[in-house]
């Protein structure tokens, strides 16, 4: 599986920590649904949750502590939930989750999880 830096994959505007991402997606995603408060949140910053989906599926988890990212790796190889968190330019942060038993995949603000 190919290999690259965050910058060369993904031109976005959002805060991202400086690691390597699949050059091809990591999971399937599932049914896609967003909180209104997220939805009102990617708006207001000019965010495409696309960008923000393709990142977490190939790897980038976003503004994640290390344990998560740990974690986040073995799911994939165990088809558990993967976690990611964005920190938005301009304030906010989107989570997004992806559950493998349900095939569906959430973006939420923290405080609506």
């Amino acid at each position: 599986m190919g290999k690259s830096s965050i910058g060369e994959t993904f031109g976005t505007r959002q805060k991202t920590r400086k690691h390597e991402v699949s050059a091809t997606p990591l999971f399937k995603l599932g049914q896609v649904v967003c909180t209104p408060g997220s939805i009102q949140l990617m708006n207001e910053r000019g965010v495409d949750p696309n960008t923000l989906l393709l990142r977490h599926a190939h790897g980038d988890w976003g503004a994640v502590d290390a344990g998560t990212a740990r974690d986040n790796k073995n799911a994939v190889k165990t088809q558990y939930r993967v976690h990611s968190a964005y920190d938005l330019e301009g304030g906010g942060v989107i989570w997004i989750f992806t559950e493998f038993h349900c095939s569906i995949t959430t973006i939420l603000l923290p405080e609506e999880y």
